[in-house]
């Protein structure tokens, strides 16, 4: 429980998506009183997903504290706002207003515009396929090259489920990316650089570790 992974992630939960059309996870993290950060495909975007073919969602909650598949105890649940303080979708990020105070409890997570180097070691944690939080770290690092086409390149481990999970800077322990897709024809998979997201936008850039400071 005192492990560094544990500690950092307690502030990284499991989105559960309530549509017309069923329960939808993703993951999303804690980055201040009251507000999380996940993908814009999860919300609002689920209902823009052909495939799943929803017209509303119904509920959004926070599941936070879920380490043990099937074991509730030590878990939170969060209401949250289905309509975002804040989105873009080329960036695919969402930042949502959750009710009630989880950083209390569990803690946030620390942002970085920091330019993501070729082979940097990660951490991503997140929920794959909504099961109980994982961590991908074996294996896990920056691509080379890091970037491509303004995505992040990384090595780690994900599944469905994963999308909105912190790519995080092991040697910093700062939030680089934020991981948004994964590839089908090779290893690498890509997430959004916080850097592109925290840039042109006032909101986030207010939780940026060191605001100005680019830690490149």
């Amino acid at each position: 429980e005192d492990s560094i992974f544990a500690r950092i992630g307690l502030s990284v939960g499991r989105l559960d998506i309530l549509t017309d059309k069923g329960i939808f996870p993703c993951t999303a993290f804690i980055v201040d009183d009251q507000h999380l950060l996940t993908n814009h495909h999860c919300v609002p975007g689920v209902l823009e997903n052909a495939q799943i073919g929803a017209s509303t969602i119904q509920a959004v909650q926070f599941v936070a504290g879920y380490t043990q598949n099937g074991v509730a105890e030590g878990t939170r649940t969060f209401i949250v706002n289905s309509e975002p303080v804040e989105a873009h979708r080329d960036l695919d990020y969402a930042v949502l207003e959750v009710l009630g105070n989880p950083s209390a409890e569990f803690g946030m997570l620390d942002l970085a515009k920091r330019t993501p180097r070729d082979g940097d070691p990660y951490w991503v944690i997140g929920h794959p396929m909504g099961e109980a939080q994982r961590i991908s770290r074996e294996q896990c690092r920056a691509n080379t090259p890091a970037l491509s086409e303004g995505k992040l390149l990384h090595t780690c481990d994900t599944l469905p489920g994963n999308s909105g999970s912190p790519v995080i800077d092991a040697s910093l322990q700062l939030v680089v990316g934020l991981h948004h897709a994964g590839s089908k024809r090779d290893s690498v998979n890509f997430a959004i650089p916080m850097r592109e997201i925290l840039a042109p936008h006032a909101l986030l850039f207010l939780w940026v570790t060191a605001p100005g400071l680019d830690l490149a």
